[in-house]
């Protein structure tokens, strides 16, 4: 079968162009998380982090762009203000972590645990949260424009002026869940 040439042009384009997050973490920013379990305004961009025992951690401020969290252990870390932008945190333990004001835009956040989680002012922006525990989360303010939470425990989590435009929540009684479900969605600009 012959492909018109149009098509791997389009197919070229797309892969140059996808956003795909190239590794350039700063290697002494690393080494100090490494040796200290925080690192306060670091550059890890697109840093390997798998399986990472980061309880109680410090990663305020820092750019997280792209790292790979998978099976991370970031229970009670702190990462208010991160740039989490298409990281992929699935199946991280981030039960009591607090991330007011962190972007995870893009990011792969399913099977997540965010029990008791203070997510307040954050952007979810077109994040996949399915199948994740907000378990009494704090996601206040939070931004969860076009976000998949599909499967998600969502039992006393506080959405209290959230954006929920376009997003995918369980289908069954899933007001029912929240502490408080008067959101914004007047406004679904992103």
């Amino acid at each position: 079968m012959k492909f018109p040439k149009s098509l791997y042009l389009l197919l070229f384009v797309t892969f140059i162009f996808s956003g795909t997050v190239v590794s350039a973490y700063n290697k002494v920013h690393l080494a100090k998380l490494k040796t200290s379990g925080s690192c306060v305004k670091c550059d890890l961009t697109g840093a390997d982090l798998r399986n990472a025992k980061l309880a109680n951690a410090n990663l305020s401020g820092s750019n997280l762009r792209g790292v790979i969290m998978i099976l991370a252990d970031l229970q009670g870390a702190n990462l208010s203000g991160a740039n989490l932008t298409e990281a992929n945190l699935s199946t991280a333990n981030l039960t009591g972590s607090v991330s007011v004001s962190a972007n995870y835009r893009s990011a792969n956040l399913t099977g997540v645990n965010f029990q008791k989680a203070n997510l307040q002012k954050s952007s979810f922006l077109n994040v996949l949260m399915m199948n994740s525990n907000l378990k009494k989360a704090n996601m206040r303010e939070a931004n969860l424009f076009g976000a998949n939470l599909s499967g998600s425990n969502l039992e006393g989590v506080d959405l209290s002026l959230a954006k929920l435009c376009k997003t995918k929540i369980p289908s069954k009684g899933w007001r029912s869940y929240f502490v408080s479900y008067k959101t914004m969605n007047t406004n679904c600009k992103k």
